[in-house]
């Protein structure tokens, strides 16, 4: 069964209660940034001493050069969805700074040189990795920005990264991509300095892909790009015009077209769960090296709004963490952290909420209104 949103009942009261739950997000997801403190950029020592030499020749036009490479390696192990992101991608390299390649190295795309790069605004934003795992596209971006960027502040008065934003639309071979919205990604980065961010970009395909290695097509649409962050007394720095009063917010085009190879060897799927698609029950279990996607019919609440949603648990009993695109319309998200389970046991529970509170399997099991057990086959 192939992941449709477009086909659930939308009530009345849905705007209200998505506006409010994304401004719940926006300062949740603002504490969680200002937890991490800035990490610097690691290379080669060979690649150090070249840039050095030309950093000190051309100050002002390194600053702008994109990094090409390199940044899955930098993030992918405090991504939500953890994992060896940087030993399956394949990096976006532009013609012009491509040399002849080994067989080993032929994953690389050539393409002209601003062919992964969009300028708008003046903000650059240039693609560097791509990688699918048949259920997602995990991008790694470089941005650039002319429009300084301010720093979170911790209670000690250490700078800590600003809260990047993206916000636009994604085509997956042509076709308009309703699970890929640019804002209902997650977007993990990093601040190099008040006018450089590089990060990692999480994009749901419209359906699960097993077509392993044929070529697709990832185009990207992005309309907006905004920040956040504060004053150097630690107060948020607030525009009022701008969405969700946010202290950047920068209206542009930056349109890429990227070629992108599905990886199936991770990829299981558990369909037909639930045949009579009965309200409550699992209909199907999408599980690749990284995440699990559940499909459940949803319960919904007294507006009649769905609002029910689901926790997991490995054979252990111990629980699986929901990933950043879990949502109330019958899908849920988890992160397999670098593991593979055995055993998972799914259990639905009436209210999204409380499903994501949830921290035992007693508990889940006392309140679950359907469940469902599958076990993965691990290469």
């Amino acid at each position: 069964m192939q992941l449709k949103f477009d086909d659930i009942p939308v009530s009345d009261h849905l705007e209200e209660t998505v506006r409010s739950s994304m401004e719940a997000v926006r300062k949740e997801r603002r504490k969680a940034r200002r937890k991490h403190l800035l990490i610097g950029c690691a290379s080669t020592a060979a690649a150090f001493a070249a840039a050095a030499v030309f950093c000190v020749a051309n100050p002002s036009l390194a600053a702008k050069l994109p990094l090409i490479g390199g940044i899955f390696s930098d993030l992918e192990d405090d991504f939500i969805y953890p994992g060896d992101y940087s030993d399956r991608a394949q990096v976006l390299t532009p013609q012009e700074t491509t040399e002849e390649v080994s067989e080993a190295e032929s994953t690389e795309a050539a393409q002209p040189a601003d062919a992964y790069t969009a300028t708008d605004q003046g903000v650059t934003i240039t693609a560097s990795e791509i990688y699918c795992d048949g259920l997602s596209v995990y991008l790694s971006l470089d941005v650039y920005t002319e429009t300084p960027l301010g720093y979170h502040y911790d209670s000690a008065g250490n700078q800590t990264p600003a809260t990047v934003y993206l916000s636009g639309s994604s085509y997956f071979d042509g076709a308009l991509n309703p699970g890929g919205s640019i804002g209902n990604t997650d977007f993990h980065t990093e601040q190099l300095d008040e006018n450089h961010v590089k990060g990692m970009l999480k994009i749901d395909l419209p359906a699960p892909s097993f077509d392993g290695g044929s070529v697709h097509q990832l185009d990207i649409s992005m309309k907006a790009f905004g920040a956040d962050y504060d004053n150097p007394d630690g107060t948020p720095v607030s525009v009022y015009e701008n969405p969700a009063e946010t202290a950047l917010w920068i209206r542009g085009d930056w349109d890429l077209s990227l070629p992108c190879t599905i990886d199936t060897s991770g990829l299981q799927a558990f369909e037909g769960l639930n045949p009579e698609d009965t309200e409550g029950n699992i209909t199907d279990v999408y599980i690749s090296s990284y995440q699990v996607i559940v499909q459940h019919v949803p319960v919904p609440d007294e507006w009649g709004n769905p609002m029910s949603g689901i926790c997991a648990f490995d054979q252990d009993g111990n629980p699986l963490k929901h990933g950043s695109n879990s949502s109330p319309f019958g899908y849920d998200f988890f992160t397999l952290d670098g593991k593979q389970p055995s055993e998972i046991r799914f259990y639905v529970i009436s209210d999204w909420v409380r499903a994501h509170k949830i921290k035992t399997e007693a508990e889940a099991a006392a309140e679950a209104l359907g469940s469902c057990t599958i076990q993965p086959a691990w290469n």
